[in-house]
């Protein structure tokens, strides 16, 4: 795959089959070398930089550089919605809801609407324990959502029941 991505380093899936190959090699650190030269072209693949990110911190690059590289991708692409939920989601998996928050309420200005944009202020909003506004949410949520709502409502009807909001969302919200 490296000799792929030096002849070839403007193909995007070289690059996704050298950070999955190295992690599953644990060859990371090798393979973080040529991650400086990704072809310019591809600074602008949302995707590609996500899962560049993912590999530096999965290898154990300083925490330092993965935040300021996070912060300059989202602030680079402020209306990229998978790359605003990706962040979103590891944040959540580290039980950063501030830093989740942030992200979340960042991208929304884009999507106020999204019934995934919503799913996630209501779980974010559940963590931090902030109950109106998770039921603010909600309601949103189950009532004024556009796009293909039903898997988020899900989520979001678990992260109320988990936070023990369920039957508060069943005598005001529903």
């Amino acid at each position: 795959v490296i000799e792929l991505v030096k002849v070839r380093p403007e193909y995007a899936w070289g690059w996704h089959l050298l950070m999955e190959w190295s992690l599953a090699d644990k060859r990371g650190q090798e393979a973080r070398a040529f991650l400086d030269g990704m072809h310019p072209t591809l600074e602008s693949h949302t995707t590609l930089l996500a899962e560049r990110i993912e590999f530096l911190e999965h290898i154990g690059t300083e925490r330092a550089e993965t935040e300021a590289a996070w912060t300059k991708a989202l602030q680079d692409f402020p209306q990229a919605a998978d790359l605003h939920f990706r962040r979103f989601y590891r944040l959540l998996s580290e039980r950063r809801s501030d830093d989740a928050h942030e992200v979340i309420t960042r991208y929304a200005r884009f999507a106020p609407d999204e019934a995934r944009t919503l799913s996630a202020q209501v779980k974010v909003a559940c963590l931090r324990k902030e109950r109106d506004i998770a039921l603010f949410f909600a309601s949103r949520l189950w009532f004024e959502s556009r796009g293909n709502s039903g898997a988020h409502c899900g989520e979001a009807l678990a992260a109320l029941t988990e936070a023990g909001l369920v039957k508060e969302v069943m005598d005001g919200v529903l």
